[in-house]
């Protein structure tokens, strides 16, 4: 019986078609297993199987989380990254971290235990067998064993072929459902190729001429003027305002929400929505878009894990270019710095120095977005001659936004349009409580940057982003990150616009950004017009060639993905020339030794 149902299974896999094939996936594997065990006894296959079951079960559970948390699904890195690190696997999901030494001693004590007891049984199985039923028992589950291993080593590669023709993985939310469609375990055979393997545009689009340098000029030119430059170089300070958007952008209010984030003031130079490539989760995405300065999802399954997968090979990033100036430049990080790999990808971005949340006195999780700055302050504006470029990572506005602060309507200041339930409104009020704080922390650096120039000479330019809409938000009650469903209370604006202020005492050199927001690649191209010398001085100035032809999402009409769950194009549709720009500047990307 055991070697049919593996022939059967042997024979049926490879004959089925793609779509089912990942529909029965999970199937044939458990199947695969009950071939295994058939020939060892009931008692040893009842142990085994039900083991199985306990480790489908609670992989399915921690993907489930996964995905509530960073609308990815669980991965082969993931494991690997928390392996290597798991205090800060502990960290990330905020359990104490003296219970990681008894919990994994408690699983590999299960796991152990229902393996021994399994092998017991078995051998007690086969100890009452004669010689001639030993030798057809292990035939069969050597055959059985072979024919399971054979599938799970091509399942990748036949699944691959599909996978790559379905648009939809181009978006976390789409590998998500392609996860709990084909099965936790067959997904992470999948991640396991795509991760050892070269997928995103990056790799598989076909070289062509680069963007030629004398477009690149006339582009850049139309979108900074450099005649104006400060005499002495300014300090540079970017404020990364996690999960921070304009909610008169995002949803129908009963009245509009002043904030001094989203307000034109006299040294305002640049005021405009921000296009992301991540919602809900996945902060360091971002972060690695605004410092090195490339498309995250250019290098496709990669583009998810910047801080793991691609840091490592970066080279230039606005960092190195402006430590190339002569700048002290500095990383602050309100999270533990082994939190995905976030200290050794900084000092891979170029990074002088890199303070995590303990470097800077304080501890994860407490305090507030001000308690932050002014801890990063306390370093940024030590007396020193060079000039300064840090970069400050807040936190305090991070999902969830549970109701604690609120107990009556009579008490929210600001609701949404129309008849909605205290819970939602209570939320949206708890996001503004924090906005503030993230807002005065904001205010804090800007001050304390003035007083550095009354006292060195040296300008300043601050620019403050969010760096995706939080998953209080985003998500479909996915508790405890998202209790609510938003859809009704959103306006049209699409989920991936957060926002970008850039502040300056020194003459604005830019003529950016009007009625298309910038993606968020393109800040460090904007930041580097501040001290250029020239255009062709610039951080990635092409990076203005594919933005001026192709917009807000230079994807969007470049990788078709249709039936993406989530808006894909912000503003406008592209140039007519935007195919031949965009394929262009990936070659001058590619050529521009920043990988």
């Amino acid at each position: 019986m055991a070697l049919a149902l593996t022939a059967g299974l042997t024979v049926g896999w490879r004959h089925l078609p793609p779509a089912q094939l990942e529909q029965f996936a999970a199937w044939i594997i458990g199947l695969g297993l009950l071939a295994i065990v058939m020939p060892l006894g009931w008692r040893a296959a009842a142990v085994v199987l039900v083991g199985s079951a306990g480790v489908q079960f609670g992989l399915s559970r921690i993907n489930e989380a996964k995905i509530a948390m960073t609308q990815a699904p669980l991965t082969v890195l993931d494991f690997e990254i928390a392996l290597a690190n798991p205090r800060g696997l502990w960290l990330a999901l905020g359990l104490p971290v003296w219970t990681r030494v008894p919990v994994g001693v408690l699983l590999v004590a299960l796991l152990g235990g229902v393996a021994a007891l399994g092998g017991w049984l078995s051998w007690r199985h086969v100890r009452r067998q004669t010689r001639q039923q030993r030798i057809g028992t292990g035939v069969s589950v050597a055959l059985s064993m072979a024919g399971l291993v054979w599938y799970t080593v091509a399942l990748p590669g036949a699944l691959a072929p599909h996978a790559d023709q379905n648009d939809e993985l181009w978006e976390a939310a789409g590998l998500s459902a392609y996860s709990s469609r084909i099965g936790v375990v067959p997904f992470l055979l999948y991640s396991y190729q795509l991760e050892r393997g070269q997928s995103g545009p990056y790799y598989t689009e076909k070289p062509v001429a680069p963007t030629p340098p004398a477009t690149i000029r006339a582009t850049a030119n139309t979108f900074v003027s450099l005649s104006r430059r400060p005499r002495t170089l300014p300090n540079i300070v970017i404020v990364f305002a996690e999960s921070t958007f304009n909610p008169d952008w995002a949803f129908h209010l009963s009245e509009p929400v002043a904030s001094e984030l989203f307000a034109h003031h006299a040294d305002t130079h640049v005021l405009t929505g921000m296009t992301v490539n991540t919602v809900g989760g996945g902060s360091w995405i971002t972060e690695f878009e605004t410092v090195v300065g490339v498309d995250a999802r250019l290098f496709g399954y990669a583009g998810n894990y910047t801080h793991a997968t691609l840091s490592p090979f970066i080279r230039h990033s606005l960092a190195t270019y402006l430590k190339g100036k002569g700048y002290d430049t500095a990383a602050y990080y309100s999270w533990a710095g082994d939190f995905y790999n976030a200290r050794r990808a900084y000092g891979h971005y170029g990074f002088g120095q890199f303070f995590d949340v303990t470097d800077i006195g304080l501890h994860e999780f407490e305090g507030s977005d001000v308690d932050v700055a002014t801890a990063a302050l306390a370093r940024i504006t030590t007396a020193q001659a060079a000039p300064r470029f840090a970069y400050v990572v807040l936190y305090e506005n991070h999902s969830p936004h549970a109701c604690e602060h609120f107990t009556d309507a009579a008490q929210l200041p600001v609701t949404f349009a129309g008849s909605v339930e205290f819970g939602k409104n209570c939320e949206l009020n708890e996001y503004l409580l924090r906005m503030a704080s993230t807002t005065a922390a904001v205010e804090t650096v800007e001050a304390a940057l003035k007083d550095m120039e009354r006292t060195t000479g040296r300008p300043y330019v601050l620019a403050v982003f969010g760096d995706h809409q939080p998953h209080t938000f985003t998500g479909t009650k996915a508790p405890p990150l998202s209790n609510f469903d938003y859809v009704a209370e959103r306006t049209g604006d699409s989920m991936r616009n957060t926002f970008l202020h850039i502040r300056s005492s020194a003459p604005n050199p830019l003529r950016c950004c009007g009625t298309v927001p910038p993606p968020a690649f393109l800040l460090p191209t904007l930041l580097s017009a501040y001290v250029a010398t020239g255009v062709d001085d610039l951080y990635l100035p092409q990076n203005f060639q594919v933005y001026q032809q192709c917009g807000s999402d230079i994807l969007a009409d470049n990788q078709a993905r249709k039936g993406a769950a989530l808006p894909l194009r912000i503003g406008p549709p592209p140039q007519p020339g935007c195919r031949p720009a965009y394929l262009s500047w990936l070659s001058s990307i590619r050529k521009s030794g920043v990988m």
